[in-house]
């Protein structure tokens, strides 16, 4: 860029650019790496730019490999447009994920980094948690990853610890928080807030709820069994903690597809659900469920057993200056 173009004007102009060559504008010279680094433009980056790409991480075990006792997770990022599913690129997994294991939960996605931690790992012989666990913070966008280890975690008679994950919109600080109710936490405040879900939500056990968002709603997807299971989706309206209302079922369309999960929501508020194949190879795959129209599309994406995973995540430059 010309020297003739004030440096403030030159910055003004770089952070209008996409995540990706917004990095690469980092090897142009001394002053725009500063500058791109630093604390400051990274969080006014992301609460200036509304029009962050928006994507989706599917993990899954190709069948063939497992066969052959090669249990290592391929991870695929979609893009979450117009397009979805045909934009497909491959993952470079870092070391820090390969090390959690084969097959590491996601407990969480928040201005694009992802929190993962193997939680089979975690137990010790009596199948309680260990004092500590240690947990991946990944941003696949800038391909950036680091660890942290929460200690005192306990899963012994009536205590338990819940891990929740979350990205300070601000300051692009993490938190990762360990509690034994169901809280929202404020990130910028640090403040914590009971949630009162209704009575036919409170008094489910922990594995017949999972919590996610919609839009910028807080979402709870409650389990149900009936003569198979189904999945009821809750959205907290207005910010209310105890107002909830029912968006949708979702049921399995046949004896042949059986739904495993709900993992996550796309841009456009669909489901995104895994489903098990009733094939040879004993398949689970990614679809998507509109709401609407009931139907089920197969976004091309099929594992071996429950290895299949996705999670929706934004293209943003959080944990490039750590």
């Amino acid at each position: 860029m010309s020297d003739n173009v004030p440096f403030e004007i030159q910055i003004e102009i770089i952070k209008r650019l996409h995540v990706k060559p917004l990095v690469r504008c980092r090897s142009v010279s001394k002053s725009w790496k500063s500058i791109i680094d630093s604390s400051d433009f990274i969080a006014n980056y992301h609460l200036c730019n509304t029009q962050l790409q928006h994507r989706l991480l599917a993990r899954y075990v190709d069948s063939e490999e497992y066969r052959s006792n090669i249990e290592n997770g391929k991870y695929v990022s979609i893009v979450d447009d117009d397009s979805f599913p045909r934009q497909k690129s491959p993952l470079i997994v870092p070391s820090d994920v390969t090390l959690l294991g084969s097959l590491p939960d996601i407990i969480g996605s928040s201005q694009g980094v992802l929190c993962l931690c193997d939680i089979y790992d975690a137990f010790d012989d009596e199948a309680h948690l260990c004092d500590t666990m240690t947990f991946v913070l990944w941003n696949p966008t800038i391909r950036k990853s680091i660890n942290i280890v929460v200690s005192n975690v306990i899963n012994k008679g009536e205590f338990e610890t819940v891990v929740g994950f979350g990205v300070c919109p601000r300051n692009g600080g993490h938190k990762i928080r360990k509690k034994n109710l169901i809280l929202s936490f404020d990130m910028t405040t640090e403040e914590f807030t009971e949630i009162d879900l209704p009575n036919n939500l409170a008094y489910l056990r922990n594995g017949d709820l999972s919590l996610s968002t919609l839009y910028t709603s807080l979402v709870v997807v409650e389990t149900k069994y009936v003569a198979e299971a189904e999945y009821c989706v809750w959205r907290m309206e207005q910010g209310v903690p105890n107002l909830f209302t029912r968006l949708f079922v979702i049921k399995s369309p046949c004896v042949s597809l059986q739904i495993q999960a709900v993992h996550d929501f796309r841009k456009t508020g669909e489901p995104i659900i895994e489903m098990f194949l009733d094939t040879d190879d004993a398949q689970n795959a990614v679809f998507v469920y509109e709401p609407e129209s009931e139907e089920i599309s197969d976004i091309g994406l099929a594992g071996f057993g429950l290895s299949c995973l996705a999670k929706s995540y934004i293209e943003t430059l959080v944990l490039l200056d750590k």
